[in-house]
């Protein structure tokens, strides 16, 4: 899921962790909106296994802005 930080000024993702042995990472992706495309996404961040947030800014530029993002789980 994801929400708006007014506090931090920062969109924060949160998810479940992966219960998969081989979990090696995460890779949080975006792509342009209206429509998650994964042909056009790029990755903004890799996160060890033990996180389940993620806070940024990109994408989000302007009060009312919409990004989209994906959370991967990368396997050993």
């Amino acid at each position: 899921s994801g929400v708006w930080n007014a506090a931090t000024q920062k969109g924060v993702l949160t998810w479940s962790a992966s219960p998969n042995p081989n979990l090696a990472s995460y890779s949080v992706r975006t792509a342009p909106a209206p429509t998650y495309k994964a042909d056009d996404e790029s990755q903004i961040a890799s996160l060890p296994p033990t996180a389940t947030t993620f806070a940024t800014t990109e994408g989000l530029t302007a009060p009312g802005a919409v990004a989209l993002f994906r959370v991967y789980v990368v396997l050993n």
